[in-house]
């Protein structure tokens, strides 16, 4: 064994750890914050496995799929559009999800209070954008920690409020046999678009990175979502959230939307703040308000990019021995799965996402209508955007 693959195969512990938190942080999103809450809702605790494990194995498994030299480097060279447009997505979910969820704290007649957790939220990520790795390794723990203190806190001073999900919830348990896959599929198709974790593949070679990847997500986060877990039950039934809880989430926000910031253009950034803003006032407004349409849709409906847009686009587009035509498969996919998600999700008719997940997992059989299949490794696709 050279010199270099003994260093190579050794865990330098304070770096995977230091890693391993800017992982779960960068991940602790607004999906992993309140999706699982509407899942117990609808399902239970049953619900809130099916959420966990993809999550769980998709991220870390990332990390594990492109440990070898230079392939992390490839995807992002050939998919960079595509991850980019990951981050601003990603960018403006987290500003539509800080504004409602923050709302119940400010006074909607003013217009200033509205835009102030957008606003909270583009100043963190303008601040923390130009930190180089060493100071994202350094910061991860603590934003990690300040999530850990503010949630034990809450923990402590609301032990007699805490309500326990059941085991089952409004929907029947039927549905859940109809998400999971989708669940599957989202979790274990993201992780390849997101450019943060691209960035920590990259840098961190070796062991060490595959370390980080293990205990970030099999870990680390891991307990942010069990947290998620505890408060549901509270938020379900009072419909409210603890200031404690309230802080968790602007803090895993501020961080996460700092980290995709550094992956795009800097004047690129107020776009999707002010999209997400401007989604947030949406079922406000009196031309949304009327038909029923609710801050829970336009959060199901920015979903939408997590469960079918960005997962078909890996799955079709991505995928090794895909078609060079695999954006038209990708873009004629998404136009017949969409409406089957829209029933899904957004109507809770489950048995609609059968259809629309058997859509994008055959989308790639025509290829053969386009031309032959290509060949090589993920990535090789000669039509990437």
């Amino acid at each position: 064994m050279t010199g270099l693959a003994t260093v190579s195969d050794r865990i330098h512990w304070p770096t995977a750890v230091g890693r391993g938190a800017f992982l779960a942080c960068s991940w602790t999103w607004c999906i992993g914050m309140w999706l699982p809450v509407i899942l117990i809702r609808e399902f239970g605790w049953m619900g809130f496995i099916a959420f966990a494990i993809p999550n769980v194995v998709g991220a870390a498994g990332m990390g594990l799929a492109l440990r070898r030299p230079g392939a992390s480097e490839r995807l992002s060279v050939r998919y960079g559009r595509a991850m980019r447009a990951f981050s601003l997505a990603t960018i403006a979910f987290h500003a539509f999800f800080v504004t409602w969820m923050m709302g119940p704290l400010a006074s909607w007649v003013s217009g200033l209070l509205v835009a102030a957790p957008a606003l909270i939220l583009a100043v963190g990520a303008f601040g923390l954008r130009p930190l180089g790795s060493r100071a994202w390794t350094a910061l991860a723990p603590l934003c990690w920690l300040g999530s850990a203190t503010l949630l034990g806190t809450w923990l402590f001073l609301g032990r007699g409020g805490i309500v326990l999900p059941e085991m089952w919830g409004r929907s029947h348990p039927t549905g859940l046999l109809w998400l999971t896959p989708v669940l599957a599929l989202g979790f274990g198709a993201c992780p390849f678009l997101d450019p943060t974790f691209h960035r920590v593949r990259r840098e961190t070679p070796g062991a060490t990175g595959s370390a980080a990847f293990v205990l970030g997500f099999g870990a680390l986060f891991l307990v942010m979502i069990v947290a998620t877990a505890l408060y549901a039950g509270g938020a379900i039934e009072r419909r409210s959230l603890s200031s404690f809880v309230l802080g968790h989430m602007l803090l895993q926000s501020i961080f996460t939307v700092g980290a995709h910031a550094r992956e795009v253009d800097r004047r690129t950034l107020w776009t999707p703040i002010l999209i997400g803003l401007a989604a947030a006032l949406v079922p406000k407004s009196a031309w949304f308000a009327s038909p029923g349409l609710s801050s829970e849709d336009v959060y199901r409906l920015f979903m939408g990019f997590y469960g079918l847009l960005f997962p078909a686009y890996v799955w079709i587009v991505m995928t090794p021995r895909r078609s060079a035509s695999g954006l038209a498969t990708w873009l004629g996919a998404l136009a017949l799965a969409a409406p089957c998600f829209w029933l899904g999700f957004i109507e809770m008719r489950w048995v609609w996402l059968a259809p629309g997940c058997a859509i994008v997992l055959g989308a790639p059989l025509v290829r053969g209508l386009f031309g032959p299949a290509k060949r090589g490794h993920m990535g090789a696709d000669p039509a990437s955007w």
